[in-house]
């Protein structure tokens, strides 16, 4: 079941054919499923096929591997090749090779923030048993279709309980409902921070305006532009910002790998990340020193000088 509350499994297995006679051992997870389950969560197959009904115990052994597991591969190309459950015993008659007869796509089948292990699918009619869990995909709302499939299973075994019906987007729900919150909370702080951040070089730049009144009255006098005086003014506070971020780039890389198990399916040294907020920070800051920039370019020189 995908999203399930469970941890991956851990099986060793041996594949044939290796270097020298041998068989390269890796580790998986197993799983069981059956014909349809990938077609039903939507998920594709990479190479080869998925399961059919004639995969069954009479049948030669086959399994699907998922895109992590075919990366590790030994010799890179699992397709077609064989393995076997290291330490388990076939039962009598049976060969313990199986043989690998599609490649899926990797999908998420257990929390968001693990990563996707090499994973192994065993089709149920050659386990020996049914897990007890029904995938139904449906056109419309998908909990329009409970009591369609509690009368299905009824009709097979009117003694079977079915409970616990959700759908794959309740579970996706639940397990983001925590990450969510925190970032949330996250943006909000963050938000904060550079309001009182861009505050601060507002009011700097706007006190610096008013104690070099004179300077700029004086710079105006000598024939400077409006156009000078705004960039300089902007310069100040772009300035300010520049040594700031350098500073802050080089604590950020200091404490990344810190803070790196706090991050999803990002580095803590993205280069991007430090360029958006790089960015932002420019940004906000000509935003925020814009207004007191103009008020100096509307300084009169003889003004100026009578407020000295």
């Amino acid at each position: 079941m995908p999203l399930s509350n469970i941890q991956p499994g851990v099986v060793v297995i041996r594949v044939e054919g290796g270097p020298g006679g041998s068989e390269p051992e890796l580790q998986i997870d197993p799983n069981v499923a059956s014909e349809g389950y990938f077609e039903t969560l939507g998920v594709p197959l990479l190479a080869g096929r998925a399961f059919r009904e004639s995969d069954t115990q009479d049948a030669p052994a086959v399994a699907v591997i998922n895109a992590s597991l075919a990366r590790a591969w030994p010799g890179g190309n699992a397709l077609g090749s064989r393995f076997r459950f290291d330490g388990a015993q076939p039962p009598p008659g049976r060969d313990p090779w199986v043989t690998v007869v599609g490649v899926a796509a990797d999908f998420q089948l257990y929390q968001p923030d693990l990563d996707v292990p090499p994973q192994v699918y065993l089709p149920y009619r050659q386990t020996g048993g049914f897990a007890g869990r029904v995938l139904a995909r449906a056109a419309a709302d998908p909990l329009a279709l409970s009591d369609t499939i509690k009368r299905a299973i009824h009709g097979v075994d009117p003694k079977s309980p079915v409970e616990d019906l959700q759908t794959i987007a309740e579970l996706r729900r639940g397990h983001l409902a925590s990450p969510q919150l925190t970032a949330v909370l996250l943006t909000a702080f963050a938000a904060v921070a550079l309001l009182v951040t861009l505050s601060g070089i507002a009011g700097v730049v706007a006190a610096s305006v008013t104690e070099r009144t004179r300077e700029l009255g004086v710079r105006m006098a000598l024939g400077a532009s409006r156009a000078s005086v705004l960039r300089m003014v902007l310069g100040q506070g772009v300035t300010m910002v520049v040594v700031g971020l350098a500073l802050g780039v080089g604590g950020a890389y200091a404490f990344g790998r810190l803070l790196g198990r706090f991050l999803y399916a990002t580095e803590a040294t993205d280069p991007l990340a430090y360029g958006v907020v790089a960015a932002v920070f420019v940004t906000a800051t000509l935003l925020a020193t814009f207004a007191p920039a103009r008020r100096a370019t509307g300084v009169e020189p003889l003004i100026a000088f009578k407020s000295e």
